[in-house]
């Protein structure tokens, strides 16, 4: 059975493309899912949603977001694992892409990855092309979103003036780095529940409606 599908079904929305934009941040987590605004049917909608349930600081959720990932280490992330997490939300990152990315050593990654691993924050997904070097991607849904939508403006998210046109301006990175890994994740069960592959590369799926 595919968890994720059946997880995203879970919410009650219809139309696929705005269950999936859900479910990437909220999951199926019935605290996120309460908010002033109605849960969106249509995906014109989720705008008024995110900006009522979790884009400024007197809405219920921000919190969560704005801290996810140093309640999910323990402490605000370090220099080094901010570096790693603001390159993995971007798209899933092997060792020598974060090697490159941050110019941390080998040693560093192997001592930091495990513990971001372990906050469940990322975690290695398989690579067909490379066995030896998986891919790290993001597994907290909140900390993805901070990483993508508020880290960039993220003194200016705090104080709240601004909330609207931040959103606008960062709209496209919800679609690209929260939206799209989560549609990816579902297309990737799908081919390995269709096909009995273990992993999967390049593939084409069904559109989701």
């Amino acid at each position: 059975m595919n968890e994720l599908r059946e997880s995203i079904r879970s919410l009650g929305i219809a139309d696929p493309e705005t269950a999936v934009a859900v479910h990437a941040l909220t999951g199926a987590d019935p605290v996120l899912l309460q908010s002033p605004a109605p849960l969106p049917q249509r995906f014109e909608q989720v705008d008024g949603w995110l900006m009522q349930g979790f884009l400024s600081p007197d809405t219920p959720h921000f919190a969560a977001v704005d801290g996810a990932p140093a309640a999910a280490l323990g402490e605000a992330p370090d220099e080094a694992e901010d570096a790693v997490l603001s390159l993995v939300v971007v798209r899933p990152r092997t060792l020598y892409d974060l090697r490159t990315g941050t110019r941390l050593s080998e040693a560093d990654l192997a001592a930091l990855l495990p513990r971001l691993e372990a906050a469940g924050l990322i975690a290695p997904a398989a690579n067909p092309l490379e066995p030896d070097n998986p891919f790290w991607m993001f597994t907290d849904r909140l900390a993805r979103f901070h990483y993508a939508v508020l880290r960039p403006h993220l003194d200016r998210w705090r104080r709240g003036r601004i909330a609207e046109p931040l959103w606008r301006r960062n709209r496209a990175r919800f679609d690209r780095y929260v939206g799209r890994p989560e549609f990816l994740n579902l297309t990737r069960d799908w081919a390995r529940e269709v096909t009995g592959a273990a992993t999967a590369t390049r593939i084409t799926v069904p559109d989701p409606r």
